[in-house]
C-alpha cells in the first residue's frame, strides 16, 4: 500500500501587497516621496517575518533607490534648463541628403 502523504504546512501563504500609489505619466518628487513612504511603510508591516538583517539590507535598498530616483529627477531638470536655453532649428532637407546620399 503506497499511499501518498501530504504534510499540511502550518506556515499561510503570503497575502499579496497592494499598491495604493497611482503614478501618472510624469514622475514628481513627491511622488518619489509618496512611493518610498509606501514601500517603508510595508517593510514595517512584515518586520517581523524577516531577519534583522535582510531587514535592514531591504531598507538601505529603499533609500538607495529613492536618492537614485531625487537625483534623476533633479538631472533631468537640470537638462531641460538649459536645453530651454537653445533653440533647434533643423532642417530635414539637409539629413535627408546627408544621410540618404541624394
Amino acid at each position: 500500500m503506497n499511499k501518498s502523504e501530504f504534510i499540511k504546512s502550518n506556515e499561510s501563504q503570503p497575502q499579496p501587497v497592494e499598491e495604493t500609489i497611482q503614478i501618472s505619466g510624469v514622475l514628481t518628487l513627491e511622488a518619489v516621496d509618496e512611493l518610498y513612504l509606501q514601500r517603508t511603510s510595508n517593510l514595517e508591516g512584515i518586520k517581523a517575518l524577516l531577519s534583522l538583517k535582510l531587514y535592514h539590507r531591504i531598507a538601505e535598498k529603499l533609500e538607495k533607490e529613492k536618492i537614485m530616483l531625487m537625483k534623476f529627477l533633479r538631472w533631468e531638470d537640470t537638462k531641460q534648463d538649459i536645453l530651454s536655453n537653445y533653440t533647434f532649428v533643423l532642417n530635414t532637407q539637409y539629413f535627408e541628403q546627408k544621410f540618404l546620399g541624394n
